[in-house]
Parts: structure tokens; C-alpha cells; sequence
């Protein structure tokens, strides 16, 4: 059956959001191929944000551009079970990396907060243990329905799970998405009450006062830092610092942080490295800002779906959700800094 004008445009949309967000997780994937590796816990969880985003997206842009090429919908058939799993195991991949990413966020800045030593790079047991951990449910549910015959047409450039029953799609996707949705949105609540408690709480001087005319060394108490290390401190770039293989953050070279863009931070708080490393671990909570955004007119079309009507607004503002692996390319390019590493590889030596 020829496609309508309406349902050609809105092909045209999911397909053109597929293939940016494709390309999107591909450089960030290819970045890990082309510049230095750490296995820093970031790059480890963001690994396997972009892999699930990436094979989402390809195989959305593979049906989508069927879709357009035959000018009609998808078809029941093997093709279209194979698209269908795909899409179920890589959609829900992303929705169990992004809680990986903030269960991990809201531990690791606890921790730094406490003073107590951080493993951020992780041996290749924790590294294989981590990346199984996050592919179990989504294996599991995109098999369960391989086996019950549970893929079909939908409304999108791709297949899925079938409409009915209606408790299918909830069952084996939404709902494990509505509860991942509320656990970091309560996480991410938790880290903002506890980072504006225990750092108002903490807030004293950073360097003992000393007279100038002094002859004396500085008298340190647990939260000072002596000039010189300080200074030392300051030089060191922020990556240096903080994906070493141990973070020793003892009390006696502790250094008073305050949560970003919750406190009003003093120029020897910025400057402090522990400031920057907390301050860089919560840009790692725009991963699941964007895709929670991004994910509302889904998640309402398919609610609309469920109740056994359809909606052209609601079908369009889908093709949203075809933007998570743009968005969270563009998370990984700004908070990773690639433009930088990428001229101090390749360009620095012709300087």
C-alpha cells in the first residue's frame, strides 16, 4: 500500500533524526578507536551508551531507508523480527546504560565528597562485568519475545513489539523504563540536596592564615593545603588528576569542594582540583537529561497507542526519540573535550 504524504514526511523525519544520531554515536565510538584510551568508569559506561546507541540508529536508518526506497510500510517477516529484535535489545541497552551512568555519578561524587579513595580506573574483570551487567535484561527481553513471536510493524521507521496485548510493550520495555526514568530522577534530587548540605556544612578556609613576616611553616588543620602543593595541584590538567588508577584523597591534602551551580563558589574552591573533578563527574548527568527529554513524546505516543487511538502530533514529536545518540554524542564531545585531543593529536605536530 503506497505511503500517505503525512506518513512519507514523518518516515522522512525519523529517518533524517536516525542517521545523524548513527553518525553521531559512530564518532564517538571512533574516537575511542583513534585516541588515547583510559578505563576511567566514564568511558567504560559512555562505551556502551554509544554502541547501543549506534546499532539503534543504524538499524533504524536500514529500515527507514527501506521505507522510503519501496515508498510503503514494513511487512511482517524476517526481516522485519530481525529489525524488530535489534531494535528492542538496543533500545533497552540504552536505557540500562544511562542508569549505569547515574547510579555511577551519584556513588563516585559521594565518595570524592567524603574523602575517600576512588578506584575510577577499572580492571578488565570489572570492565567485562560492568558491560555484561548492562546487556542482561535487554538479552533477555528481546528474546523472550523472539520466542513468542512478539515483533511486528509500527509506527516509525521500524519494528517492534506488537501492539497487542497492550500490557506487552509496558511489560517488557516501558515499565522497566518508567522505573529507571524515577530512580534517576530521585537520584539526581539526592545528589543536589546532598552536594548543598555537606559542602554548606564544610565550607571553611582552604590555606591556614599566616603573617607575612612570619618565619614559621604554615600550620595546617584536616581541610588545608600548603601553597606549594597547591600550586602543584593547579598545574596538573583535570584528566591527569582524576583518571589515575587510584585517587588517594586523604584528609590531610582534603580540599573543600561545593556542588556545581548550587553554591557560590570562591576562587580557591574553583581552583581546587577536587571542585573541578566533582564539577566534571556531574556534567555525566546530561546523558540522562537529554534522553529523558527526548524519550516524553515517545513514551506519550505510545500511551496513546495503548489506549487504542492514534495521534499525528504525537507520531511526529516521536521522531524526537530518533535524536539520543546526536544528543549524547554532543554530551560526550563537550564533556570529554574532543576538539582539544583531537588538535593535540593530529595537528599539534605540524605547529
Amino acid at each position: 500500500m503506497p505511503l500517505s504524504d503525512f506518513t512519507l514526511a514523518l518516515s522522512v523525519l525519523n529517518f533524517v533524526g536516525s542517521v545523524l544520531s548513527s553518525i553521531g554515536s559512530g564518532f564517538i565510538i571512533v574516537c575511542y578507536l583513534v585516541l588515547p584510551i583510559r578505563r576511567h568508569f566514564r568511558h567504560v559506561l559512555i562505551l556502551n551508551l554509544a554502541i547501543a546507541d549506534f546499532i539503534n540508529a543504524t538499524n533504524n536508518s536500514a529500515s527507514g531507508s527501506l521505507i522510503l526506497i519501496r515508498r510503503e510500510n514494513l511487512s511482517h517477516g524476517p526481516a522485519c523480527i530481525l529489525n524488530g529484535f535489534v531494535t528492542q535489545i538496543s533500545v533497552q541497552a540504552t536505557d540500562t546504560a544511562i542508569l549505569a551512568i547515574t547510579i555511577t555519578t551519584v556513588y563516585i561524587i559521594t565518595r570524592i565528597s567524603h574523602s575517600h579513595a576512588i578506584q575510577t580506573e577499572w580492571s578488565n574483570r570489572a570492565i567485562v562485568l560492568t558491560c555484561i551487567a548492562i546487556w542482561i535484561l535487554p538479552a533477555i527481553t528481546s528474546f523472550l519475545a523472539l520466542g513468542m513471536h512478539w515483533y511486528g510493524p509500527v509506527s516509525g521507521n521500524w519494528c517492534w513489539l506488537v501492539e497487542k496485548p497492550s500490557f506487552l510493550r509496558y511489560v517488557l520495555t516501558h515499565g522497566w523504563r518508567y522505573l529507571f526514568m524515577l530512580i534517576e530522577i530521585c537520584l539526581s534530587l539526592y545528589l543536589y540536596i546532598f552536594l548543598r548540605r555537606h559542602f554548606r556544612a564544610l565550607r571553611v578556609p582552604i590555606i591556614s592564615s599566616v603573617p607575612a613576616d612570619s618565619t614559621q611553616s604554615p600550620t595546617f588543620s584536616p581541610m588545608s593545603f600548603t601553597n606549594s602543593n597547591l600550586e602543584c595541584e593547579q598545574k596538573r590538567d583535570l584528566s591527569e588528576t582524576y583518571d589515575t588508577p587510584m585517587d588517594t584523597l586523604s584528609n590531610h591534602n582534603a580540599i573543600v569542594i561545593s556542588a556545581s551551580r548550587t553554591l557560590p563558589s570562591t576562587t580557591s574552591q574553583t581552583e581546587s582540583p577536587r571542585y573541578k573533578a566533582v564539577h566534571r563527574i556531574l556534567l555525566l548527568n546530561a546523558y540522562p537529561f537529554f534522553y529523558i527529554i527526548l524519550w516524553i513524546p515517545g513514551l506519550a505516543n505510545r500511551i496513546v497507542e495503548a489506549s487504542g487511538h492514534s495521534s499525528k502530533i504525537t507520531q511526529i514529536l516521536q521522531a524526537s526519540t530518533q535524536l539520543v545518540g546526536l544528543a549524547n554524542a554532543i554530551t560526550y564531545g563537550w564533556n570529554e573535550r574532543i576538539a582539544r585531543e583531537l588538535r593535540r593529536k593530529y595537528f599539534r605536530r605540524h605547529n
